[in-house]
């Protein structure tokens, strides 16, 4: 696929996405368990490139069942995932589809599967299959999934087989599927098509992982291990609970604040067997129909994030509202797009950043605005800012500091950040269009991505 410049939808989104970014195994055998296309903010990449057409997903839970033992959190747990890809993932309402209980018997869940689900997948859909209840194995070779009606004594007939799982990747058209079985013998699921992951996030890494098809699956257990009906918080399994905490952990989501599907199966799997004492220990694999992708999920947001007006400081004391400073040098100067970098004296990765930026040549509608962080009260710090600062007054540079040490607090919490360097891109409204921490010294040659992504890319 050809390689083009990164979007103003894509660039959009990435710096939105970027600011929102910012825990008993039981024994008794009652307890165990046999919206329009979005764009990921993945910079380097167009529109054509990334993303999905739509997002489907299909959430089962059953705690009652006809003739297996009755659960307790597998429902509640079921809700919680489907909740979260509802309201926070970006899943449109109509496209999570929720079977509970009763509501899930075979019939149904095989209509919704061959018929709903068959029909309405597309090529560049993404495809999240969530199952918590009863598992069971026959003969001890072939895995199942129980529905709600399913008889132990007819297993083949009443449940549904990890082979009819399989058969699944073959017909469904969607590029990216994610098996996600919070249930026993759910190790039996894996045909081991075998984790072969690519290097370490580059520019095209995410096109290598969504341009590639993938059947990912994540189970609670191995194939002869029980899974755990309770955990840390009594309302889902230790399994579903530590999927959850993986899809909000920072240990996961990765600078652009995108989750892969087989980082979040590497975090459950540590957590649950460290949690279980090692007696469940969640399996992630892929089916051979895979490509290598990795399903990709990241939080969207429809409004802008915008920062809030705040009056600083000029270095000779006068008082100076960043948002009417801003707005003078649009109007007056034509400048659309306001880099702001956000310092203090006793960092020294903010001094790299700061020089870095000194030595870009940037178009003339950008403008630079340095906010220092330091305490205005103590007059050492003060000092030493204003001396490092005063070499940088030129065109391209304008620095700012605080009135009062009440400010740091108020802008920490705005911009939900702890610590230095912060650089942000807004425009003349203020709306926050990108968002970067720290300086990176691995990168050849000061300007870092400044003079790529962000120059290349700017608003227009």
């Amino acid at each position: 696929m050809q390689e083009t410049k990164f979007s103003f939808g894509g660039l959009i989104c990435l710096f939105i996405c970027l600011i929102i970014f910012n825990f008993t195994f039981a024994q008794d055998a009652q307890n165990t368990r046999g919206m329009v296309k979005i764009v990921p903010p993945i910079p380097n990449l167009s529109d054509e490139d990334i993303g999905y057409s739509e997002s489907w997903a299909l959430v089962i839970g059953i705690d009652n069942y006809l003739s297996y033992p009755h659960l307790r959190t597998a429902v509640s747990g079921a809700k919680a995932f489907a909740q979260k890809l509802k309201e926070e993932f970006g899943f449109k309402p109509e496209h999570v589809i929720e079977l509970y209980n009763e509501q899930a018997t075979k019939e149904r869940i095989e209509a919704i599967l061959k018929d709903s689900l068959f029909k309405s997948l597309s090529q560049n859909d993404r495809l999240i299959i969530y199952y918590g209840g009863h598992g069971d194995t026959f003969n001890g070779q072939i895995g199942y999934i129980c529905p709600y009606d399913a008889d132990k004594n007819r297993l083949p007939f009443t449940a549904i087989s990890m082979n009819d799982i399989n058969e699944l990747n073959k017909i469904f058209v969607a590029k990216h599927i994610w098996y996600i079985f919070d249930c026993c013998f759910s190790g039996l699921a894996a045909v081991r098509g075998g984790i072969n992951d690519l290097p370490p996030p580059e520019k095209d890494y995410y096109k290598k992982l969504l341009t590639k098809r993938t059947r990912q699956i994540l189970t609670a257990g191995q194939s002869d291990e029980l899974a755990s009906d309770l955990g840390p918080d009594s309302t889902s399994s230790p399994f579903t609970y530590f999927l959850l905490e993986a899809m909000e952990s920072s240990q996961v989501r990765d600078n652009y604040g995108v989750l892969q599907a087989s980082k979040i199966g590497q975090y459950v799997k540590e957590k649950v067997s460290r949690y279980t004492g090692a007696k469940q220990s969640p399996l992630i694999d892929r089916f051979p129909e895979s490509e290598n992708g990795d399903m990709l999920l990241w939080k969207p947001v429809d409004h802008p994030i915008t920062l809030k007006p705040i009056d600083l400081q000029r270095v000779n004391g006068n008082q100076t509202p960043l948002d009417l400073l801003i707005q003078i040098k649009n109007k007056n100067y034509g400048k659309k797009n306001f880099v702001i970098v956000f310092w203090d004296s006793y960092c020294v990765p903010c001094m790299h950043e700061i020089k870095a930026l000194n030595n870009i040549p940037l178009p003339h509608d950008f403008q630079i605005i340095t906010v220092n962080l330091d305490n205005p009260d103590q007059t050492l710090d003060f000092t030493r800012a204003k001396n490092f600062i005063s070499q940088f007054e030129n065109d391209k540079f304008i620095n700012l500091f605080l009135i009062s040490n009440e400010q740091k607090i108020e802008i920490l919490q705005n911009l939900q950040f702890t610590g230095t360097p912060l650089t942000i891109l807004v425009d003349k409204d203020l709306n926050i269009r990108y968002y970067k921490k720290g300086f990176d010294f691995k990168v050849p040659q000061a300007p870092m991505l400044m003079s790529s992504e962000l120059v290349n890319a700017r608003i227009r």
